[in-house]
């Protein structure tokens, strides 16, 4: 969405509500977009005498289904001059996709439309509706990979002429159950999360109960790949050529007659310690389902949410039945038990283990559970339920005709429904089996949700499934990926200055607070000065500390400063310095620098590259949200606005500052007035004191600062602060309470300020937003420096706690460990690279010693008269602490390595104590053997920060954070050891490509053959 123009004069806010619909039925929750204020905005293709609005927010729908039938319904609501209130005033209609499943792309000129809504309008129809008024909403629909060129362009109501009008002979809005006819098979579509429109096709398939084959849900999502021709609606000859192949029931093998299940997990439940009891019926009559062994019934061992943040982790507990008398109205129900907890479980391994139980129950060998009676399975103890069809249409019902009218009763007639299912938990009462329908992506109706909150199992027939090697990918991503309303707003100058600046004119600066600040600052002061392209101080410094009733991340300095020097140079910029006490330290630490370019060239946009007489300039008038930036100029360039831009220097991410730049007052002489010259009273008359706009007031000009993704998330949590003032945090410094206003102004004059003049440390580049488990963190392993073996080199990585992998089976299954999946074979094999992407650690419960323990192994590849033969050799392991006060570690690390593999006791030990306390000890006491000089190189960050380290360009140097390093071995770990190319290495013979792959492949199999052979199937 990006402005509406022809708003009536009195409209002085909007606010646009966006929802899906296909024909009547709304798909998904609307999506409330923020309010915005109208402007009176005049240009040449801009008519004068009304307002408008620029919207500039953008709405992600992800992965929608293609239905040709959607189309998204936009409500305009309004404020108007006499009322505080938004009412509802007009609406649009837009079709997504064609006829051929295409998304409608392009920029679209749409007249707003008077109420009431009709959501299922057609074009024709929607043309029939009066207008609004002249309101038109700009909008532009694009494929979401075209999302960095869209992201590029800057939305102008100025620029209507590049907006068309939809075509009038659109389709009409079809019924939306005729349109699940055409959809692809289960598990290659989905709906995913978004931001507001969530869950279409779910929506859909609930609107349409009727519909034989509707799309798949979100919540219930088989990825197998399938067996039958279901998305084919063929003719009775073809529908009659498939029965004849399938067998009859009375002629299944027994490896046909076998269903099991595997439970994955549970998410966004109560923190506690749970069970699951799945229960297979028949719906005719209630019964449950019948197999040979015994009837199709199982329980899980209970576990804990002990190490995945809103989690309870089954581990792929699986339960098998042979000789299952299957029918065609079998369906599964699944209870959830549990006993919560007060408080989240610590983050680590619970000693004991096990569990009772035999026949179908769960293996429960495993210390990652715990011993029943724990958790009872009794009815009073259910909190959650879900259910599903076992079974589902082979065909398309509404395809059979004649004497297949009745075939849906026949077993041939329909297949297992097979699969990983995700399935949302509802409250109790649990539902009947007779009410729950035989469909693909059937969802209860009329039942309370648990929450948000889910179970992921898997179904297999006949053939049991190999248990993944890689962790389940949880991801909630997209969610907060735009900035929250008002955290940031676009604006850019409409037309450059043009009113020259002379050598005898004077301005005023305004430096008026800071937004955003990192979660570690107390009381922030600016120090800033003026300095031409070399470095030459231009005037006085000018300081000022935040008022004591402002936040403190967002402080207030409210600070005027007039600037009168005469002849000042074109290529004048404003150097900032942010200074701030740390809340862990209480040590005087550097937050960041921040510039503004004085003067442009006149009628541009760009600041003086020479100092000459005689060039032609203009102030740089007006509000400025300036970016702030870790580092600040070298020194060695000339000084410019973009300079910290363009050395693509680490931001401090969401945080900026706010500045002012006016034009200095003149008097009947024609010289600049100071207020010194003019009463109090006459400041403002005169224009010698500018009010403070308010950020929403939408003045600032802000695009040099546009957020990132992930910047935008971490603005997010940002907002979620509770406000504390710079006269609450000062009591907090000081160590006791502050009473009285004369305290608090004796404390900055007498300790602040003497602090402030002290030599001072840059803010630990940590700490900048506490740790979410939501985002989690991410890891990549770069490689490795001076290793001493002489063949391949390959790794693994998990974390610690819980370290399940290193228990040995079943314990992997909780907690899987990652690989590293590719070699640069132009390093050598002393300092391999691996060319590894980032590797995410999605909602992992916070533990204050939490490592990643890296393992790398030696792989020798020998030729036999067979082929050849992979083994593995030499080991060696170390371990990165990720968490440090709350916050994520966020730089590049040089880590020693260790001889041999970390036994189970040396992770508990890891788990107890610091990780730098861990490698002394274990060094000096001679439990941990280092490998003098060998090394690996790792990237660590917030989940939301991986930007700051991948914004280098090749030719730039990498700083490597070396503080786990032993300090008085640091100079052994800076020199590099010659060694072999890796492409030397290849056997002769071997493609390249398919070598590595064959080797990753053989290194997995070899390191789960030692640890737990019996998940990974070669």
């Amino acid at each position: 969405m990006d402005f509406i123009t022809g708003l009536d004069v009195h409209v002085n806010a909007v606010r646009l509500i966006m929802s899906l619909h296909a024909g009547n039925q709304e798909l998904g929750e609307p999506a409330v977009h923020p309010l915005v204020r109208t402007e009176d905005i005049r240009g040449e293709a801009v008519d004068s005498g009304v307002t408008h609005a620029l919207l500039a927010h953008k709405q992600p729908v992800p992965r929608a289904s293609p239905l040709p039938g959607m189309g998204t319904v936009l409500e305009l609501q309004c404020r108007e001059t006499s009322s505080r209130h938004l009412f509802s005033r007009a609406w649009t209609r837009l079709g997504l996709f064609d006829s051929e499943r295409r998304l409608v792309s392009g920029r679209f000129k749409l007249p707003l439309r008077i109420l009431p809504i009709k959501p299922d309008a057609g074009p024709a129809q929607l043309n029939s509706v009066p207008q609004w008024g002249n309101a038109i909403l700009h909008v532009r629909v694009a494929n979401a990979r075209d999302g960095p060129a869209q992201d590029a362009f800057i939305p102008q109501p100025s620029n209507t002429n590049l907006y068309s009008f939809p075509s009038a002979h659109g389709r009409q809005a079809g019924d939306p159950r005729s349109l699940l006819l055409t959809q692809a098979a289960p598990g290659t579509t989905g709906v995913g999360h978004g931001s507001g429109l969530t869950g279409a096709a779910a929506a859909i398939a609930a609107a349409a109960p009727s519909a034989p084959s509707p799309p798949v849900s979100q919540r219930s999502t088989p990825t197998a790949e399938r067996d039958d021709k279901s998305d084919v609606v063929g003719a009775d000859d073809d529908l009659e050529a498939e029965l004849e192949e399938l067998q009859d029931t009375d002629d299944l093998t027994q490896a046909e007659r076998i269903l099991g299940f595997q439970v994955d997990r549970v998410k966004h439940a109560e923190p506690g310690t749970a069970k699951l009891r799945l229960s297979a019926y028949y719906a005719s009559d209630g019964q449950v389902v019948s197999a040979s062994n015994s009837p199709v019934t199982a329980s899980t061992s209970a576990v804990r949410s002990n190490f995945k943040s809103s989690y309870h982790v089954f581990g792929q507990q699986e339960a098998v039945f042979y000789d299952v008398d299957f029918s065609v109205d079998m369906v599964l129900i699944l209870r959830f038990y549990l006993q919560p907890q007060e408080t989240v479980i610590r983050s680590k391994l619970e000693q004991g283990g096990g569990g009772g139980g035999g026949g179908e129950d769960f293996d429960p060998d495993n210390p990652l559970v715990v011993k029943p009676p724990t958790v009872a399975l009794s009815d009073d103890n259910v909190v959650a339920w879900a259910a599903m069809p076992l079974v589902v249409p082979r065909v398309n019902r509404t395809s059979l005709h004649g004497r297949y009218a009745d075939s849906r009763y026949d077993l041939r007639m329909v297949r297992v429904n097979k699969g990983t299912h995700e399935l949302p938990l509802f409250e109790p009462p649990v539902i009947d089996p007779q009410r729950v329908a035989f469909e693909h992506g059937w969802v209860p109706v009329g039942y309370r949700p648990y929450g948000r909150a889910s179970v992921r199992l898997h179904i297999f027939h006949p053939y049991q499934r190999a248990r993944s090697l890689t962790p389940s990918d949880d991801s909630d991503e997209g969610q907060e990926d735009n900035p929250p309303p008002l955290s940031w707003i676009p604006l850019e100058r409409r037309r450059p200055p043009l009113d020259p600046f002379h050598a005898s004119d004077g301005f005023d600066l305004y430096l008026d607070g800071c937004r955003f600040l990192p979660d570690t600052v107390t009381i922030t002061k600016i120090r800033s000065r003026l300095l031409t392209r070399r470095y030459q101080a231009i005037g006085n410094e000018i300081s000022c500390m935040a008022s004591l009733d402002s936040d403190i991340y967002n402080p207030e300095f409210d600070h005027r400063q007039e600037i009168r020097e005469p002849d000042l140079p074109p290529s004048a910029t404003l150097l900032m310095k942010l200074y701030t006490i740390d809340r862990f330290s209480k040590k005087l630490v550097l937050v960041g620098f921040s510039a503004l370019n004085i003067f442009l060239d006149i009628g541009t946009e760009k600041q003086p590259q020479t100092d000459a007489t005689g060039v032609q300039i203009a102030l740089n008038e007006g509000c400025h949200q300036l970016r702030i930036y870790r580092e600040g100029p070298s020194g060695k360039e000339p000084l410019t606005e973009d300079l910290m831009r363009r050395r693509r220097l680490r931001p401090v991410m969401g945080a900026t500052v706010l500045v002012r730049l006016y034009k200095a007052p003149v008097g009947h002489d024609g010289k600049p007035l100071s207020q010194q010259q003019v009463p109090e009273y006459d400041w403002r008359r005169l224009g010698l004191q500018k009010q403070k706009p308010y950020y929403s007031d939408r003045v600032y000009y802000s695009l040099t600062c546009k957020p990132s993704i992930g910047e935008s998330k971490i603005l997010h949590a940002h907002s979620r602060r509770p406000k504390t003032t710079v006269r609450e945090i000062m009591s907090e410094i000081a160590g006791r309470k502050l009473e009285t206003v004369k305290e608090s102004e004796l404390f900055v004059a007498n300790v602040l300020t003497k602090q402030f003049d002290m030599k001072y440390k840059p803010l630990n580049v940590n700490y900048l937003s506490q740790y979410v488990p939501h985002h989690g963190f991410k890891l990549i392993v770069d490689g490795c420096v001076n290793l001493p073996w002489h063949n391949f080199t390959l790794a693994h990585f998990c974390l610690n706690p819980p370290g399940a992998f290193y228990l040995g089976r079943p314990h992997a299954a909780y907690d899987k460990p990652a690989f590293t999946d590719n070699l640069d074979l132009t390093s050598t094999n002393k300092s391999p690279i691996f060319n590894m992407d980032w590797h995410h650690f999605r909602n992992r419960t916070y533990h204050r010693n939490m490592t990643v323990v890296i393992h790398l192994q030696e792989i020798a590849v020998t030729a036999t008269k067979q082929g050849y033969q992979y083994s593995l050799l030499d080991q060696a392991w170390t371990a990165m602490q990720v968490f440090e006060n709350g916050f994520v570690y966020t730089d590049t690390y040089q880590l020693p390595l260790f001889i041999g593999s970390p036994s189970q006791g040396l992770l508990q030990q890891l788990t107890r104590m610091r990780l730098v306390d861990f490698m002394q000890a274990g060094v000096s006491q001679g439990y941990l053997n280092l490998i003098n000089g060998a090394s690996v190189l790792v990237k660590l960050c917030d989940g939301r920060r991986e930007e700051e380290l991948t914004a280098v360009t090749d030719d730039e140097l990498i700083v490597i954070n070396q503080d786990f390093i032993p300090e008085n071995l640091q100079a052994n770990y800076k020199q590099e050891v010659q060694g072999t190319m890796l492409k030397d290495m290849i056997p002769p013979g071997k493609e390249v490509a398919s070598f590595v792959e064959m080797m990753v492949k053989k290194f997995k199999s070899l390191v789960y053959n030692l640890y737990e052979a019996d998940i990974y199937d070669q």
